[in-house]
């Protein structure tokens, strides 16, 4: 089975088993579909009902079921949040899940430059992490810069390659 994160447990919230959630998706309703969700503890998904949820200005406070006090909750700090990929939103076309686009590969003219490392978001645009010749170089998600992206074959051919990786 394949998993998106979600979100991610910041910390326990009161004393009734509800934890903080630093929600991990465009679209934080999406929470309010599901029933169920996958804790990523020790390297394994342990499956979760829901019992509720409400929204806080700055978080998503879930209540699961059979947590019913901070001490239930406590270890889940730090924990991230998956659900079943088949479950996630649908995409559309020239949209990406961060997580499919890290691990893909630069490539410039038939050379590979690099991987991608990480993605981050600075405000104005999405920017990957890409190694370079063993330095992380940063490159923004702008279609301008982009020819081709291939989540398949793991590629993301560019068009511009002056000034971001000399």
């Amino acid at each position: 089975m394949d998993f998106l994160k979600i979100g991610y447990i910041r910390k326990p919230h009161a004393l009734k088993g509800e934890i903080k959630v630093l929600p991990l998706t465009n679209n934080i309703n999406r929470y309010k579909k599901l029933s169920t969700l996958y804790l990523l503890i020790n390297q394994e998904y342990k499956k979760v009902k829901i019992e509720s949820i409400k929204y806080a200005p700055d978080c998503i406070i879930l209540k699961l079921i059979n947590h019913n006090k901070i001490e239930d909750v406590e270890t889940l700090r730090g924990v991230y949040i998956f659900i079943d990929k088949n479950e996630g939103e649908p995409l559309k076309e020239d949209e990406y899940y961060t997580q499919d686009l890290i691990g893909c590969y630069f490539w410039y003219k038939d050379k590979c430059l690099g991987e991608v490392l990480n993605m981050f978001n600075s405000g104005s645009c999405d920017i990957f992490v890409v190694n370079y010749m063993d330095k992380e170089v940063l490159f923004p998600f702008l279609n301008q810069y982009i020819k081709c992206i291939d989540i398949k074959n793991k590629k993301i051919i560019i068009n511009q390659f002056e000034g971001f990786f000399d």
